[in-house]
């Protein structure tokens, strides 16, 4: 079980660390993902708005990918 929260600790200490290297335009991003991942959520409950589920999960989709790619991909470049 230790062995477990140190590896959770660790893993919180990496993605804090990368979040200090983020600009005002990546937190946006990010913020956009998580507004989007939320709507998603609340969109399904209403039939009239269903329609714009398509364009929230390529929003969605989009930003996530753009985060994952500035956490994961960049950090081994640089």
């Amino acid at each position: 079980m230790e062995n477990c929260m140190c590896a959770c600790k660790r893993f919180v200490n990496w993605g804090m660390e990368r979040w200090k290297q983020f600009n005002v335009a990546d937190v946006a991003v990010f913020k956009t993902c998580l507004l989007s991942i939320g709507a998603l959520i609340g969109i399904y409950c209403s039939k009239k708005l269903k329609k714009l589920a398509p364009l929230l999960w390529i929003v969605a989709i989009g930003s996530y990918v753009y985060i994952f790619y500035r956490m994961i991909v960049q950090q081994k470049d640089g």
